[in-house]
């Protein structure tokens, strides 16, 4: 598919994209969540597995994480301090990260990430990490190149490197929008190196779970059935 046809479809959620002020967004079901200790979905704290839907937004408190387990195997964990809200586009899932940090693991159809009003997306299957610090956005390809789009220009982040951008907002959505919905309306004022992508952003995962078996142990307390993948990050 073009990104012409990508960015279309993008656009054609930014205009219909509006806040969430219900427990269920849609009813487009993407997949899962299962928070570490509790998360607020839709301004509601939940503790155990939920069904996720487009449109549905995650919080995290200071102390936990949450574990989005999506269609063809495709993974996020969402830091903590964070949010993000989940759309269902033409071209497959959006995870629109409004502040803290995500770890995205595609294994099937990539997922793409809004982040500062740049859209992130992988060009391979594959893990790759974003976090929003003030106006900067930090994207770590950890297995696979990203391609960076601003209103501005594109770049590519290649696998194994991690880059720093400084951004404005180039472009304000309707009045109460709560996210462009995948459009890149950002523009880049600069960019410079991160340290190595291993690790950049996967801090806050390896303080709360030490190993991959403590991983497991917490979140199958909340969710038995959880794939043994799912703490591979």
């Amino acid at each position: 598919m073009s990104m012409q046809r990508v960015l279309a479809a993008f656009l054609a959620v930014a205009l219909v994209s509006g806040p969430v002020s219900s427990l269920r967004a849609s009813d487009a079901v993407l997949g899962r969540v299962i928070p570490r200790s509790s998360a607020q979905l839709n301004g509601i704290t939940v503790f155990l597995e939920s069904t996720v839907f487009s449109g549905d937004i995650v919080d995290t408190p200071p102390d936990s994480f949450a574990v989005f387990l999506l269609a063809n195997g495709n993974q996020l964990q969402l830091g903590p301090a964070s949010e993000v809200r989940l759309l269902q586009v033409e071209v497959g899932p959006l995870a629109v990260l409004e502040r803290g940090a995500v770890l995205v693991r595609s294994d099937g159809q990539a997922i793409a990430v809004q982040a500062r009003g740049l859209l992130l997306s992988p060009q391979a299957a594959g893990r790759y990490e974003v976090a929003v610090t003030g106006n900067a956005v930090v994207v770590a390809a950890t297995h696979s190149a990203v391609t960076v789009h601003a209103a501005n220009r594109s770049f590519s982040v290649a696998a194994g490197k991690a880059m720093r951008f400084e951004v404005a907002d180039g472009w304000q959505g309707p009045v109460g929008a709560k996210a462009a919905g995948g459009v890149p309306r950002g523009l880049i004022l600069g960019m410079s190196i991160a340290a190595g992508a291993a690790g950049v952003l996967a801090g806050w995962l390896i303080a709360n779970n030490r190993s991959q078996g403590r991983c497991l142990q917490r979140v199958r307390a909340i969710s038995p059935t959880v794939p043994e993948s799912v703490c591979d990050f």
